[in-house]
Formats: C-alpha cells, structure tokens, sequence
C-alpha cells in the first residue's frame, strides 16, 4: 500500500470518527430517546458494534427492524 493510499484511508477514518461524535452530540442535544433502524439485516457486522455503542453512551432505546435475516445473524453472532 502506497503512502498515498494510507494517507486516503487515515483521513477517512478520521471524518468518520468526526461524524460519529458528531451524531451521538446530536442525538443527546434533542433529547432523542429511542432510535428505529429499519432494514437493520441490510447493516454490516461492525455496524452493530457501532448501534451497541449508541446504546451504551445515550442510553436510549434501539430498535432494529429488518427481515428473518436479522434474526438468522443475531442467534449466529449473540446467542443467548
């Protein structure tokens, strides 16, 4: 990977670090108490850590709605 490349990626990072502290500011400031996520099944591994994090943080409802895949991968990935 070129220097360049790595570069790219780092300021990536850092604008996605900005947006997240930026959107758990927000979801404190109006006061929001429970966040739907429709299609969640669509959502990708690590982006369940990140809504688990919300939760922690705000502590604030999360409510994921999606299709039997959602399901199928929370029984695989947390089981009871």
């Amino acid at each position: 990977m070129s220097l360049s490349q790595k570069a790219t990626i780092f300021g990536f990072l850092v604008r996605v670090r900005y947006a997240v502290k930026r959107l758990l500011r927000v979801l404190k400031s109006c006061g929001v108490e429970m966040l739907i996520i429709d299609e969640a099944d669509r959502l990708k591994p690590k982006t369940f850590a990140e809504v688990r994090d919300i939760f922690d943080k705000l502590n604030i409802a999360v409510v994921l709605v999606g299709t039997d895949r959602l399901g199928y991968f929370q029984k695989r990935k947390y089981p009871l």
